[in-house]
């Protein structure tokens, strides 16, 4: 009398199933993933579960028996008998467009998943669109009528061609905004269309959840994220390969107290920055010395969303402005730049600052002063593991100085993290004394000075769990 929920799920040999007129319910998923081409729902059933032909890619045809009171095919759709529910469209249909029945109020789950249709009419009839409805079909544009009550999770995610959602304005429920979908006061991200090809995005600072995988496959390289984020609901952010950084309002204390639930590990593999400002790039530090009757300053972006002139200005101690150097930057992280000096510049100031140019002189960032050091240079080099790392390694990476000097700072990124108590890094100097040994987040943003004229790096991982690893941010040798 039952077939039960995932019966034949996944078989992908099965290309024909007999249901006898003793069933009465076919459960969930039933012939998910098969490669079935017809088949015939007997007089009997009179219950179906969500999305029993998910996946069934081969299916051409679905036969009900003319004496089923309970479901109807109507030009190869599957509706039930009064067609107030669209079970599952024909999706062997070659057609682009397809208006849905105004008798309908429910989409039910699955109903055009793995279709190539590109447009759906939904009427004003419609209160309700169940799971995955649209999931993994060709759709372009969305438009959700004012009768929509309910979106259920999952209902157009994985959309790969998806660019647009847009909600009449009269819905109650729901509205949208840049062709992302919210309900009403913005306050859950429910869906940014996976075909959007923008590289960054700035949500609403009205939003507190980010929705089910609401985020998932997208061409996104920077997220800006408001103070008001309480929740990352399960693999919002699943397969987000490209995201690099996350502008975020708040502080650091804020951020942790964030419930990021499961499945959003590339929230720990990308550069957090803290109390975003809006403004379009931003200086993580500066380092500016005097060497070989120069002043030389480097710069480490937080992020820089284009390129643009990066500005080094010395003033005295009255500040005013003596001299100023400038030069193109990229994305790429940092920039040096250098001034020909006289040797009583090294008791200036020098002050830091990107612009877009110098035809419109709009700053890309806020200044950033800072002391001219004296006895120290910046070098080129970075230490870094590959990302993640791989299980059970045992590495020395090893930076040395050509000449004498008196210590090596090393300054450690904000995304270096391994697994808590079980992947190490270890830091050594010349003489092979050990300078510490760091897990988890402990060398996040810090910087560490080993003695002498080299610094070995070591890596210890264990078997399993790869995270981020490490990275330095800068080397500066102290002479």
């Amino acid at each position: 009398t039952r077939i039960g929920d995932y019966a034949f799920a996944g078989y992908e040999d099965i290309t024909s199933v007999i249901i006898p007129d003793t069933v009465t319910y076919i459960g969930e998923c039933a012939f998910a993933a098969t490669a079935i081409q017809t088949i015939t729902i007997p007089a009997s059933v009179t219950e179906l579960g969500n999305g029993i032909f998910d996946c069934c890619v081969n299916l051409t045809e679905i036969i009900i028996s003319e004496d089923n009171e309970n479901f109807v095919i109507n030009e190869g759709h599957m509706y039930t008998k009064d067609m107030t529910k669209l079970i599952r469209y024909a999706i062997t249909k070659e057609e682009t467009e397809f208006v849905i029945p105004d008798t309908v109020t429910t989409i039910g789950s699955t109903a055009f998943s793995g279709s190539s249709i590109t447009s759906v009419i939904i009427p004003e009839s419609v209160k309700t669109i169940e799971q995955y409805a649209f999931s993994g079909c060709a759709i372009i544009t969305v438009n959700i009528p004012a009768s929509v009550e309910t979106i259920e999770n999952l209902a157009l995610a994985h959309c790969e061609n998806l660019t647009d959602i847009v909600v009449d304005e009269q819905n109650e429920n729901y509205s949208s905004e840049d062709g992302v979908l919210f309900n009403k006061d913005k306050t859950v991200l429910i869906q940014y269309p996976e075909g959007k090809t923008s590289n960054s995005y700035i949500m609403p600072n009205s939003v507190v959840t980010i929705g089910w995988e609401s985020f998932s496959n997208n061409m996104l390289q920077t997220i800006s994220i408001p103070k008001t984020l309480k929740r990352v609901e399960p693999y919002a952010l699943y397969d987000c390969e490209m995201l690099e950084t996350v502008l975020y309002e708040g502080t650091e204390d804020d951020w942790w107290e964030i419930d990021f639930t499961v499945g959003n590990q590339i929230l720990e593999m990308a550069n957090i920055v803290f109390e975003y400002d809006g403004m379009d790039a931003s200086i993580k530090s500066v380092f500016c010395w005097y060497d070989d009757n120069k002043v030389k300053a480097s710069v480490d972006f937080d992020y820089i969303f284009k390129g643009g002139t990066m500005v080094l200005a010395l003033y005295d101690s009255t500040e005013k402005l003596v001299d100023f150097a400038h030069i193109p930057v990229t994305p790429d992280g940092r920039a040096t730049v250098g001034l020909d000096a006289q040797e009583n510049y090294k008791d200036y100031t020098a002050k830091v600052m990107l612009w877009d140019g110098f035809a419109t002189m709009s700053p890309l960032s806020k200044a950033f002063p800072t002391d001219i050091v004296t006895d120290a240079i910046l070098v080129d080099d970075v230490m870094e593991s590959a990302h993640p790392y791989p299980d059970g390694i045992d590495e020395t990476k090893v930076y040395a100085y050509e000449g004498e000097c008196e210590s090596i700072d090393v300054k450690f990124s904000a995304n270096t993290v391994t697994e808590d108590g079980c992947d190490y890094i270890y830091i050594y100097d010349v003489n092979d004394n050990l300078i510490g040994r760091y897990s988890g987040q402990q060398l996040v943003g810090r910087t560490i000075n080993v003695p002498g004229n080299t610094v070995k790096i070591r890596l210890d991982t264990d078997g399993s769990v790869n995270y981020y690893g490490y990275r330095t941010e800068m080397i500066v040798v102290n002479k």
